[in-house]
């Protein structure tokens, strides 16, 4: 792999996009192409004139939802009332069905992002003289639906330029034809909002007429008057949306309605009108989401205890697994063993399953077993299909044959790594160039890096469900976070790792930077409230007479310090490094002020600090800048301070010290940096045990052969050696991004 430069990189991004077309909404192309599309306006627009009943049939995942939303608001917009339903995927299966349309009996029937496979429902509709008009965007079989017209770019005589949309986008085309030919004042950009939600979601190739749709529907979320979506940014925090926001925040929350109950509740979420009742079904869907993760890790885990790594092609199934999440496992699986993954869910001996690749296409995959089937569609890296239960086992052998007759075409084994980065180029100004190719997506991905001779200095399970993982490494010099959301096996600390990074980000709390890196897929869920507690204030006025007053504020900074520290790292173990960290300066600034160094006081202080970052050291890697200084504090107590008291306890403190770094060497095999964090202290004690005329015996065991008295200037070498060394760790050695 080619090592990385940010100019390098910026080149890699720009080549992708280069040569996009429709990169501006003005270019975007007109509804004429669609074959049938004047058709079915001209239906539509006859059925409202003469006061038929027009049924919009939509599907239950977030492009469905959001395709239904769009025809009911544009028919609003129109005066016209229609009747609208979205299947419950447990009751009716998926699309327009015989069921589902048993009880309609006149007037015409519109589906959104469903219907290219529904031979039988066409059928009854034509029995009944019901004028069906199909508009999807899946791929088309090799027969179509006797449907009165069909609305889909991937039919082989539809001229439409862009194949690759999704269902919300050809409804709103159609929307915007029948305002065309109806001579309307609509705004159709009005819906960019949400149909931005719908192109993100269904992961639709990020370029040309889908960038542009985008970038304008996330600016119009990010200062959207709708209802739904204030109480989105308001309960999950958001003040700007962009695509990841959607992806991983909003868009399952929208999904979970139909994986777990029914998609009728997202569809009343997003035609909200009142901000009370949207964010009650707001709660009511974040509920339902915290059910789904539960359950959904519950049968990934199952699944994967039946996975044969030896098959080319993942088959599993069961009958206890809820088929609105095995979709997400199946993606799980793919993820973790890059095979194409089918998870299937029994019920009355019918399995009805769920597949996704990233590197075969599914559809091709999926044909030439049709004669088990019992129905099957979908796309490229995602599909679905039914069989018979007695027919699964021979599925699994056929799928793990048919892989190996694919053509090369129907394969794609690539790395989508651009090269290897150095840790040092994270920051800021690679975030802001990577963030200017935004949105990313399919055919645009977010840029993935490889990091190599990393070492895990700490890890920790993160989540709700302890699910993630979040993991501190270092390459020797810098330190940086990573978050882990895919499932990785045999990491523990002090593990060398090369490692493929999805996203660089930057997460902002209140103000306060963190550079962080996060591997697989990008950080999921609302930004924590960062609180950076200032521990002690700097009282330069102060009287070093009043002895009380002083020994007071001395110990109210040790206390606090100390509380906030251990509460930190306990609970919000993700800042603990500035909090701490400008607690010991401040401690440090207060300990110098003239004729206050040898009261006892602030000595305790700095015991406490030195006490509390030993035994915190022990158990975390975080302290590698406020080490030094601490142990800088800890020398400049001990060369000032004339009690037992100050010399017993700055031993024990360097005794723990040295454990820390004795077991750090061990645990972290070849951490750098940890033998400097002993020096300061080192040097400090040696100014008592070799000859300081006060030091008692007992804790001076070479003063009877070494005579030497220590000095003030002695003092200042020492003082001077400890600011380099801090001065070397901080700016050379460690670098906290």
């Amino acid at each position: 792999m080619p090592y990385l430069t940010q100019e390098k990189i910026y080149q890699i991004l720009n080549d992708r996009v280069k040569d996009d077309s429709f990169t501006l909404l003005k270019d975007l192309p007109q509804p004429d192409g669609f074959k049938d599309i004047k058709k079915a306006t001209h239906r539509i627009l006859k059925a409202i004139k003469d006061g038929e009943k027009i049924l919009v049939v939509g599907d239950y995942d977030v492009d469905g939802i959001v395709s239904t939303t769009i025809m009911i608001e544009f028919f609003n917009l129109l005066g016209v009332q229609i009747d609208y339903i979205i299947p419950n995927r447990f009751i009716h299966g998926y699309g327009i069905s015989a069921d589902l349309i048993k009880d309609i009996q006149s007037g015409i029937i519109i589906t959104v992002d469903n219907g290219i496979g529904a031979f039988e429902a066409a059928k009854i509709c034509k029995e009944k003289n019901i004028d069906l008009i199909i508009t999807d965007h899946h791929i088309v079989g090799t027969q179509l639906p006797n449907a009165y017209a069909i609305v889909n770019p991937k039919q082989k005589d539809c001229t439409f330029v862009h194949k690759d949309i999704c269902g919300a986008q050809v409804a709103w085309y159609l929307c915007a034809m029948i305002k065309k030919e109806a001579q309307l004042n609509i705004n159709m950009m009005e819906f960019f909002d949400i149909l931005s939600i719908a192109i993100i979601a269904d992961i639709m190739p990020m370029r040309s007429l889908n960038t542009a749709m985008v970038k304008k529907g996330l600016q119009q979320l990010s200062t959207s008057q709708r209802v739904p979506i204030i109480s989105l940014k308001q309960r999950l925090g958001l003040q700007t949306i962009n695509e990841e926001d959607v992806g991983f925040k909003i868009a399952p929350l929208i999904n979970c309605a139909s994986r777990m109950k029914d998609a009728s509740i997202s569809l009343k979420f997003l035609l909200s009108k009142n901000i009370n009742q949207a964010n009650k079904i707001l709660e009511d869907l974040i509920e339902l989401n915290e059910q789904r993760k539960l359950e959904q890790q519950n049968i990934y885990q199952e699944a994967k205890a039946q996975v044969d790594k030896n098959d080319k092609v993942i088959v599993v199934s069961s009958n206890s697994w809820n088929e609105g999440i095995i979709g997400i496992v199946a993606s799980k699986l793919s993820d973790k063993y890059k095979k194409p993954s089918f998870v299937f869910s029994i019920t009355d001996d019918i399995a009805k399953g769920s597949s996704r690749s990233a590197t075969v296409h599914l559809y091709n995959l999926i044909r030439p077993c049709d004669s088990l089937l019992l129905g099957y569609g979908g796309h490229k890296s995602a599909a679905g299909l039914s069989l018979k239960k007695e027919n699964l086992t021979e599925l699994k052998k056929l799928l793990n044959k048919e892989i190996s007759n694919l053509n090369s075409s129907d394969i794609e084994i690539k790395s989508n790594s651009l090269g290897v980065l150095d840790l040092s180029l994270v920051g800021q100004e690679l975030y802001d160039m990577i963030d200017s190719f935004r949105p990313f997506g399919l055919d645009n991905s977010i840029p993935s890096f490889i990091f190599e001779n990393l070492q895990i200095i700490d890890m920790k399970k993160m989540g709700k469900n302890k699910e993630f993982f979040k993991l501190v490494v270092s390459d020797g010099i810098y330190f940086i976070d990573m978050v882990v959301f895919v499932d990785i096996d045999n990491i523990y600390i002090g593990k060398k790792i090369k490692i493929k990074i999805k996203k660089c980000d930057i997460m902002n709390w209140k103000g306060h930077t963190i550079f962080g890196i996060i591997f697989g897929l990008p950080f999921l869920g609302a930004p924590e409230q960062i609180f950076l507690l200032v521990a002690g204030a700097l009282y330069p006025d102060l009287d070093h007479d009043v002895k009380s007053d002083i020994v007071n504020r001395g110990l109210y900074l040790a206390g606090g310090l100390t509380l906030i520290s251990v509460l930190t790292y306990l609970f919000k173990p993700e800042y603990f490094d500035i909090g701490f960290f400008i607690g010991a300066v401040a401690v440090l600034l207060v300990y110098l002020i003239p004729n206050h160094s040898n009261h006892r006081g602030f000595t305790h202080t700095v015991y406490c600090m030195g006490i509390v970052s030993s035994i915190l050291g022990f158990i975390t890697y975080k302290l590698s800048v406020l080490s030094p200084t601490l142990a800088g504090l800890l020398a400049l107590v001990m060369i000032t301070n004339n009690n037992l008291l100050g010399r017993v306890v700055p031993i024990c403190v360097f005794v723990a010290l040295l454990v820390h770094l004795i077991v750090s060497k061990i645990v972290l095999l070849n951490y750098n940096g940890m033998e400097f964090y002993i020096v300061p202290i080192a040097l400090g004690y040696l100014s008592h045990i070799i000859g300081d005329s006060f030091t008692p015996a007992g804790v001076r065991p070479l003063a009877p052969f070494i005579n030497y008295k220590f000095e003030k200037r002695d003092a200042i070498i020492i003082m001077i050696l400890w600011a380099l060394i801090v001065y070397y760790l901080i700016n050379e050695k460690v670098k906290i991004l």
